[in-house]
Formats: structure tokens, sequence, C-alpha cells
């Protein structure tokens, strides 16, 4: 096991999602390592598309360098804002399948970034939620404060017109969700 799969074994996770090869991935809040977004682009192999957003440009650049060291074509980075509409930078129904790990907790504007991941989802699309569980202990988790229940991330989803799917739990410190575009 690698260790970013340490916290998230994002290969596990893949695998139960049975996400095609050829799917466009998007994945928001990518963060440094983009550990999901490479791991998508495994997934979906050279003939899918992996869209790795992050507001934080240095973030984008690491990941650009990890995907071109591992020979990831088929990953492109963007510079993107989820809380604001049209600020993912994607066009309206481009992704079959949307990735927000360790993303909701730091947003403040979760409807606003429900309704935006919902407008770059293709019908029927879907949106993969795993974030903090809110009364984990783990050591590395985000204070209490930060977190998200995901019976929130259901309300937001909801009111963005998106449908819940699925529910699962990828580690023992986290919640996750799937939700129908």
């Amino acid at each position: 096991m690698r260790a970013g799969n340490a916290l998230l074994d994002a290969r596990a996770i893949f695998s139960a999602l049975d996400i095609p090869r050829g799917a466009v991935v998007v994945d928001v809040g990518a963060g440094r390592t983009g550990h999901f977004a490479l791991h998508a682009a495994e997934a979906v192999g050279d003939k899918g598309k992996v869209f790795a957003v992050d507001i934080i440009r240095d973030a984008l650049s690491m990941i650009a360098s990890s995907a071109a060291l591992r020979g990831l074509h088929h990953v492109q980075t963007l510079w993107g804002d989820v809380e604001r509409g049209q600020g993912v930078g994607l066009a309206d129904g481009s992704a079959d399948y949307a990735l927000l790990v360790h993303t909701l907790h730091t947003l403040r504007a979760h409807d606003v970034a429900a309704q935006e991941v919902r407008r770059v989802m293709k019908p029927g699309g879907r949106i993969v939620v795993i974030d903090w569980l809110p009364l984990t202990s783990h050591v590395i988790a985000p204070p209490q404060g930060h977190r998200i229940a995901p019976e929130d991330a259901d309300t937001a989803f909801t009111r963005a017109g998106c449908v819940r799917c699925g529910h699962f739990s990828p580690s023992p410190a986290h919640w996750g969700r799937i939700y129908s575009s």
C-alpha cells in the first residue's frame, strides 16, 4: 500500500465504485498530492479524462508534475472555485463522475458547491463525497467545528437536485456518500 493509501485506499474505493474505462472524472479540491485524481486517471485509462480542480495554484503545479512523471497525460489541472457559480471552469454536463474527498469541510457555501458540482455532471452521473466523521479522534482530522455531518451533505446535494443513491464507510474515520445527478 502506498503512503497516500494509508488513510484512504483510493484503489479500493475506485474498485468498489466500478468507474469504467473511458469515463470523465472531475476531482474537486484535488489537493497538493492529487492522490485521488491520479488514481482516477489509472482507473479510467488513456481513453478517459481526469480534471483535477483546486483553488490553490501550487497544488495544481504539483499534480501536473506528478501526472507527467507517471505518464498520465489525460490528467488536466484547472484552477477553480467550487463556491462560485461557473467557478469550476468546466462546461455544463462535462463529467461522468465527481469526487469531493476532504473538500466539504473546507468550504462555507455547501449549497453553492453542490449546485456547481451538479452543473458539471452529465445526467445520471455520480458524485462521490468522502469526509471526516464528526466525532472521529483521528490525529490529522480537522477540528470538530470544521467538520461536516453526512446529513448536511445530503441536504446540500438534495437541494441541488441530486439523489442520494449510496453510502459507505471508506475508513473508520470517514463517511462516504454517492449521489446521482
